[in-house]
């Protein structure tokens, strides 16, 4: 139980740091879909580290002393300064479109309007037309070879399993199956009030501050291309991508709602150092493995260095506003570290609504 629990952390950071995916569902499902939730627009879960405090108390105690330990993870929201520039502001994000995410706090609303350059993680997925696209361009990524299958590889009780969940969420099967498994188990895994969201026309907050800057005429910089984005989960094993897929079809999306509703609260509560070390309070051996190192190698270390470059000359010139996922902040390979070490000084805006 507890390695599947925490595969399915890994399997929620995924997916929430894969932005251009809503786009592509909205375009791919359907306003015929059945939805079995009782009131399906309303999302649950259960708060883990809640459960962990109440359940296992010294193993919550630990949890926080390693969250507080964790480098530069005490806050969403940072000022950048450098001697004879304006000063820039970083926000981390969190790619759901929960209102309690979405909204911003009056410093960072401030620093948003007042800047002159807006730097996002990818511009390409503001477009959903252009989403789909791109899901057709970066097929090599997205889809099996020609011939193969998602149900050919699986039992005949999970592929149903399959059929039923994709079709609850208003995506034919046909297609579903013949995608990666790395994407099925995004689709699968994506709770469906979060969908509707989505496709309801609510945005999350990377869209939201990008669709300021177009608005208000500022200058729009995106950090990745979709196809970086895609490429940096797809090349992680393909065994790990199965076993993902097959435990998230045995479980359904229970745990992932759970996961996604303690994120919020992580997010909400500004402690965002806190989600490693509740991957270990649940599953030692899972956060020690080599799948858990190369997951935050590629989806997160990679990354973070290749946003801190790109990010370089605007910053330089100042009165920037950065909005990229909370979870390339903190750390010693984090954003903030590595843009101490090109030379700026940030700190720590405290943040009051």
């Amino acid at each position: 139980m507890a390695n599947r629990i925490s595969e399915t952390i890994m399997i929620a950071i995924g997916l929430l740091k894969l932005i251009l995916l809503g786009g592509f569902l909205i375009s791919l499902s359907t306003a015929s879909a059945s939805f079995a939730a009782e009131d399906p627009l309303v999302c649950h879960g259960e708060n883990l580290i809640e459960k962990l405090r109440v359940e296992q108390p010294e193993k919550y105690a630990t949890l926080i002393i390693e969250a507080n330990a964790v480098m530069n993870a005490s806050s969403i929201f940072w000022k950048i300064e450098k001697q004879g520039i304006a000063p820039s502001y970083l926000l981390g994000t969190m790619h759901v479109s929960d209102p309690r995410v979405t909204k911003l706090s009056t410093a960072a609303n401030k620093a948003l309007n007042d800047a002159k350059t807006v730097i996002v993680e990818n511009i390409e997925s503001l477009d959903p037309k252009k989403a789909a696209a791109a899901m057709v361009r970066l097929r090599h990524l997205t889809f099996l070879k020609q011939g193969d299958s998602l149900g050919s590889r699986l039992s005949d009780d999970l592929k149903t399993k399959l059929k039923t969940a994709i079709t609850a969420r208003g995506i034919p099967f046909q297609i579903a199956d013949k995608m990666q498994p790395w994407l099925v188990t995004t689709l699968v895994a994506l709770p469906i009030c979060e969908l509707l969201a989505k496709r309801s026309g609510k945005k999350i907050l990377d869209h939201l501050v990008a669709k300021h800057a177009l608005d208000e005429g500022k200058n729009l910089i995106g950090l990745e291309t979709t196809e970086e984005q895609f490429t940096a989960i797809a090349n992680l094993p393909a065994s790990f991508h199965f076993s993902a897929l097959k435990e998230t079809l045995i479980k359904g999306s229970k745990q992932t709602e759970d996961v996604i509703a303690t994120m919020k609260e992580i997010y909400i509560s500004g402690n965002i150092g806190m989600l490693m070390p509740l991957l270990k309070a649940i599953s030692p051996e899972a956060y020690s493995g080599e799948g858990t190192a190369a997951f935050q190698e590629a989806l997160i270390n990679k990354r973070n260095h290749v946003m801190a470059e790109r990010a370089k000359s605007a910053l330089e010139k100042g009165n920037a506003f950065m909005a990229v996922g909370a979870l390339h902040l903190p750390g010693e390979t984090g954003l903030i570290n590595l843009l101490r070490k090109q030379g700026f000084k940030i700190t720590a805006v405290t943040v009051a609504n």
